[in-house]
């Protein structure tokens, strides 16, 4: 498994879109790793639409990709920005259990036991 993240800086700057990154990182790693896995971006202060115009883009190009921003959105983000962009230190707490849960419910990973 792989793992390769692309932020806001890197979608806007010099791609068409930000789907068109996540397809490209996709590709890129598909070729060293058997599983790849993306994420729709999280939510912050930089993005004018603060919903993410590019996560129903990239969800419909990669319908399985992990709903990272989505569930960010969902839990009062932006109290879990330590600045504009990048989350706190609960803010990355809160990242770490999304990947956990979705990794344990894809069956890559063990899950925990009641």
């Amino acid at each position: 498994m792989t793992s390769s993240s692309s932020g806001s800086n890197a979608a806007t700057l010099w791609w068409p879109s930000r789907s068109t990154v996540w397809t490209v990182s996709a590709k890129q790693a598909a070729s060293v790793a058997r599983t790849v896995l993306l994420a729709t971006p999280l939510p912050n202060h930089r993005d004018r639409r603060p919903g993410g115009r590019s996560r129903p883009r990239i969800r419909a190009a990669h319908a399985d990709a992990l709903p990272l921003g989505e569930r960010f959105a969902t839990a009062d983000w932006e109290r879990l920005l330590s600045d504009e962009v990048h989350p706190n230190e609960e803010g990355y707490e809160l990242l770490a259990r999304i990947v956990a849960e979705e990794l344990e419910r894809r069956g890559l990973i063990a899950t925990h036991a009641s």
